[in-house]
């Protein structure tokens, strides 16, 4: 996986959750409340649950595996120390670290 196949799945998320938060009254937002927050303006259930949601989680796992599969109630090692860290170079191509 590289960063634009990335990119693309955080833009389709963004798309699919702005298109969702419209559709249940969320945004556009008021002048006097500029901000929505989970569980107060709207349940997570509105996002979780859509398909860009499904394939942007499934791609940031297989990308940082160690990150996202840890045990329930274990804190995940910090983000310097995974084995596969992809490193960009200037032209946006993507190459593995060993």
């Amino acid at each position: 996986m590289d960063m634009l196949e990335l990119h693309k799945a955080a833009t389709e998320l963004i798309t699919e959750a702005w298109q969702a938060l419209v559709a249940v009254g969320v945004v556009l937002c008021s002048a006097y409340r500029p901000f929505i927050k989970v569980g107060r303006d709207y349940e997570g259930h509105v996002l979780m649950g859509s398909a860009a949601m499904g394939r942007f989680a499934a791609l940031l796992s297989s990308k940082y595996p160690g990150r996202f599969q840890a045990p329930p109630g274990e804190s995940p090692p910090p983000l310097g120390t995974h084995r596969d860290r992809v490193q960009v170079t200037h032209a946006g191509a993507s190459s593995r670290n060993a």
